[in-house]
């Protein structure tokens, strides 16, 4: 009985979606295997995999799927250590394992500058394993091709410790360089690459974004937007009514933009966050502060718009509005609202 009462305070860990990638590559390989005559033959082989729900295991045959697998392997072990262990031995079988770099970066790096060295192999490896003429041949669809996710998941890692560190024009490099190998953008990299040219400051580029992605309703593209505006237009319409549209997404994102909650040391991450959720806020505002830090002008546009430079009143306090009713019955009535 104390078991299951204890099994039920503890929370499930998140599966980390790289190890479901493991199917999806043994099915990449039996079709490679087979000798199929027609196009039918192929089909009715993947609809007996999807009836079954099982795919035949095919052994590796190359050091470099044979390391890919130990890292499948690790992606799905909860052990930290047992993880770390199983990206050294990958390494140790094919020195170009591009995905034990990228494990090794996120658990064993103790500083930002060993994070940047194991990416940066990363990167080497999967240039260096990819070559030349596969990135112009698939330049646009990368993601749909298993043999390019753990290349695009180390440039991924690399940009972001490059904006970490401060070096915006290097992570917008290769933000830009994802967008044009995978068109599709499966990893979100423009929420990345918007946050980044908002603190580089670089709003033409920025609307120019906004544009291409003008169907996203993403709060991070949205808020950003609102950024932008101030300092392109100033307090006008179309800012106020990106500002509306922002708000939105997620009600709780502007007071944490202009200082009147803080976002405290946040460790959470955007990916498991539900979309509107004060959480979500915290996560969004994490990534954008330094650049609203750097136009003060903004942050104080934002204050005054929401009335979060006005005296607050207590609620059983005349109201400053000046009704000779009690805060609480006046003015603080829409204090729910904001």
């Amino acid at each position: 009985m104390k078991e299951k009462e204890e099994s039920k305070g503890k929370s499930k860990k998140i599966p980390d979606p790289r190890a479901l990638e493991k199917m999806t590559s043994d099915i990449s390989r039996k079709l490679s295997e087979q000798n199929f005559n027609t196009i039918e033959e192929a089909r009715e082989y993947l609809n007996s995999v999807v009836k079954s729900g099982k795919v035949e295991k095919v052994p590796p045959k190359t050091a470099g799927n044979y390391s890919q697998d130990i890292m499948y392997e690790a992606f799905d072990t909860e052990d930290p250590v047992e993880r770390i262990k199983l990206a050294e031995e990958a390494l140790s079988i094919n020195k170009d394992c591009v995905d034990a770099y990228v494990l090794l970066a996120e658990e064993k790096a103790k500083d930002i500058s060993e994070k940047l060295s194991y990416y940066k192999m990363g990167v080497e490896a999967g240039e260096k394993t990819l070559g030349e003429f596969y990135f112009k041949e698939n330049a646009g669809y990368f993601w749909g091709l298993m043999e390019t996710r753990p290349y695009m998941r180390a440039k991924l890692g690399l940009a972001m410790v490059l904006w970490s560190a401060g070096l915006l024009k290097d992570a917008e490099k290769h933000c830009i360089e994802m967008l044009v190998l995978n068109e599709g953008d499966n990893q979100g990299v423009r929420y990345t690459l918007v946050d980044i040219l908002a603190e580089s400051q670089k709003f033409k580029e920025l609307e120019i974004l906004l544009e291409e992605y003008k169907d996203d309703c993403g709060a991070e593209l949205l808020f950003n937007g609102v950024l932008s505006s101030f300092v392109l237009h100033g307090n006008c319409q179309k800012t106020i009514d990106r500002l509306k549209k922002a708000q939105k997404s997620n009600p709780y994102v502007p007071e944490y933009l202009a200082g009147v909650k803080s976002i405290g040391r946040f460790k959470g991450s955007q990916e498991y966050c539900t979309m509107g959720s004060e959480e979500e806020a915290r996560s969004l505002a994490d990534r954008m502060i330094n650049s609203w830090k750097k136009l003060p002008a903004a942050v104080a546009w934002l204050k005054s718009v929401y009335g979060y430079d006005k005296p607050k009143s207590e609620r059983n306090d005349p109201c400053l509005c000046g009704s000779g009713k009690k805060y609480k019955k006046c003015c603080g009535m829409n204090d729910s609202l904001k």
